[in-house]
């Protein structure tokens, strides 16, 4: 499959990259769309505090289809349109059981801590599950407008 992999400020590659297999606690997405933000610029020519392991496959605003579903995941079939988010609160810390989940301490992003959308396949990790950060789009909604949802969330 291609990838688009983040290396250096300035150089982002389309590479071809191994189909990702998910874990039991995982799901496995087809990406159909991954816009391009103003963050997804700045790390292209800046790179990112918050990229600490390189090369990363980049892109966090993502619609796509349920391709395979972890033996551990419920409410998920192969099919399923789905968006997810970027921003990953922890579900555990004060601000997180204080529903301040936005400004968590230990929070973690798609496309900086885990592979992100710039990629035909990729995992939807379980801390993305573990805090319902994946919205059903409904019929109608073209991937490309429900990936536009992160930015306007």
């Amino acid at each position: 499959m291609k990838v688009a992999r983040f290396y250096e400020p300035g150089d982002l590659r389309a590479e071809e990259a191994d189909r990702p297999t998910p874990v039991a606690d995982e799901l496995l997405l087809r990406v159909r769309a991954c816009a391009t933000c103003g963050t997804d610029v700045k790390i292209f020519h800046h790179g990112h505090r918050n990229l600490k392991t390189l090369p990363r496959v980049i892109g966090h605003e993502i619609a796509g289809e349920v391709v395979e579903v972890g033996d551990d995941v419920d409410g998920w079939t192969s099919g399923d349109r789905v968006q997810c988010i970027a921003y990953v609160p922890c579900g555990h810390c004060f601000e997180c059981t204080h529903r301040k989940m936005t400004v968590g301490e230990n929070a973690t992003s798609v496309g900086y801590d885990y592979d992100g959308g710039f990629a035909e396949h990729m995992i939807v990790p379980e801390n993305v599950l573990r805090v319902d950060g994946r919205n059903r789009i409904p019929d109608g909604i073209e991937y490309r407008v429900a990936a536009a949802t992160e930015p306007l969330a």
